[in-house]
């Protein structure tokens, strides 16, 4: 009668010794990580957004966020916001560009979506 303990084929050497089983190793993976999307925003502003804190207040916004980028006044009146980061982060900066800080009015925002160019160093006001 053959043992269960005993995995070597018949004939072979040492197949009257017992040999234990051994408990196939199971492989662990490495958990997957999960990496926030970069994404990167280019947005242009348009209403009474100059004089009223705008910039400021976005940079607060933005670095509160984390994000990495710049603000800055065009000479047409409106306002320029280039801001990168985890996707959830640059999206919520949007929405709160459409309302911008409380003296301002936004008439229209204009996004559009860029690859992201690791941008570092904070975000800033020019």
């Amino acid at each position: 009668m053959r043992s269960i303990l005993d995995t070597r084929p018949k004939g072979a050497p040492g197949r009257d010794k017992p040999v234990p089983y051994e408990k196939p190793r199971r492989v662990r993976l490495a958990p997957r990580m999960t990496q926030p999307t970069t994404k990167r925003a280019h947005l242009l502003i348009d209403g009474r957004v100059q004089g009223v804190g705008f910039r400021y207040s976005t940079s607060i916004e933005a670095d509160s966020l984390g994000l990495n980028g710049w603000v800055r006044n065009l000479p047409d009146g409106r306002v320029e916001v280039v801001a990168e980061g985890p996707e959830v982060a640059v999206e919520r900066l949007v929405e709160w560009c459409r309302q911008g800080p409380r003296h301002a009015w936004v008439r229209d925002v204009d996004v559009v979506w860029e690859l992201p160019q690791d941008e570092t160093g904070g975000f800033g006001v020019r």
